[in-house]
């Protein structure tokens, strides 16, 4: 972005040896090649440019609208601009359109296999819905701070502006409301939210580096949440070689063990319930003072328990940089139990011996 006496102009590299050249104009009829480059050389000067093909012209008016509803009785979906339309600014406009899709997605590849009711696609409507008007605040308060070619125009004051919401332009900060899929404050199920201060109840689980247990591999926990449509119940076990701690694990696996389970209900049909979700365990314990296999086999039952249990612990392997208990805000005399859905934003916070709501909440969204 260049500035001068309140004028922004722009130069983004394209393909092919081309740059595209971005300078105000002071209105449509004037939008031609030679007027975009006289405003361009101006604000350049001293500076020259010397322009020898143009390939391609164009105007951009910013403008912001938003469709009523985010879906017509759970068969028509609205995503991307055909939801919202805005401006490019932050690249929002794709940020956020394929977040819609991502939401949208995997609910309904849910509801065509039978595993899923039809009413967890109007939760599409609720969530993206209020993220639609929120996203369209952000990008008015983001003009009026850099209106083009406005007196007040400030590259500095952009840029914080910018930087400042670069959580929410990601997407990696948005929340959703109390709803059938995320149990907070508002909804007839609510998570015990101080059990983890790091892990926010409706947005995205938050990327930590941890170990794998099995062989001490640092990774990065996000990348053990791949988009396969499955719900994740990851368990923060503690200091799991302490008999105790241990004793809890193995309880809650037992809940998810009896008939009523939601696991138990799945397997009396056609449907895999290792296709539906999938126990993460992130445990406290030295790993020279724990193995694999002193964890309840029922929780790693069918899947691979190399890549189900990892350990943040750095007291005995001072290299490690991982911190996942801290940064999350989990207590490591506690732990706290945490249902992730498929687009893993966080459903619900609770305590180990809390598995019984977990059950409640999975089986009110599953067939």
């Amino acid at each position: 972005m260049i500035v001068k006496d309140g004028r922004g102009a722009g130069f983004v590299p394209r393909e092919n040896g081309l740059v595209r050249i971005a300078a105000p104009v002071a209105n449509r009829s004037e939008a031609t090649p030679e007027a975009i480059i006289k405003s361009m050389r101006e604000i350049l000067t001293p500076y020259e440019l010397n322009v020898t093909h143009v390939d391609w012209c164009g105007v951009f008016g910013s403008r912001r609208r938003v469709s009523s509803s985010a879906s017509k009785h759970s068969r028509v979906f609205l995503a991307g601009d055909a939801l919202h339309v805005h401006s490019p600014r932050a690249g929002i406009g794709m940020n956020f359109s394929i977040q819609d899709s991502y939401n949208l997605g995997w609910k309904i590849a849910h509801v065509v296999k039978g595993i899923s009711p039809l009413a967890i696609l109007k939760t599409y409507d609720e969530e993206r819905g209020l993220t639609t008007k929120q996203l369209v605040d952000f990008d008015k308060a983001l003009s009026e701070q850099a209106p083009v070619g406005a007196a007040n125009f400030s590259v500095k004051g952009t840029h914080q502006g910018l930087q400042d919401n670069l959580p929410f332009s990601s997407t990696t900060a948005i929340e959703y409301e109390a709803g059938l899929l995320v149990a907070k404050e508002g909804g007839s199920v609510v998570s015990k939210q101080h059990l983890a201060p790091g892990i926010p109840v409706g947005r995205r689980l938050p990327s930590h580096a941890v170990e794998r247990h099995a062989n001490g591999e640092l990774v990065d926990f996000g990348k053990c949440f791949p988009s396969d449509g499955r719900y994740r119940i990851v368990i923060f076990a503690c200091d799991i070689s302490q008999p105790e701690q241990l004793h809890r694990v193995e309880r809650l696996s037992q809940v998810l063990e009896l008939p009523e389970a939601f696991l138990q209900h799945l397997n009396g049909g056609a449907i895999d319930p290792r296709d539906v979700f999938e126990i993460l365990i992130l445990h406290s314990a030295a790993r020279d003072n724990i193995e694999i296999a002193d964890l309840p086999p029922f929780l790693s039952k069918g899947g691979d328990a190399f890549g189900q249990v990892f350990v943040d612990n750095n007291q005995s392997r001072t290299w490690s940089l991982g911190e996942a208990y801290r940064k999350y805000g989990v207590s490591k005399e506690r732990g706290c139990l945490v249902l992730v859905r498929p687009d893993r934003h966080v459903m619900y916070v609770g305590e180990l011996e809390d598995v019984t709501v977990v059950t409640r909440l999975l089986s009110s969204v599953l067939v």
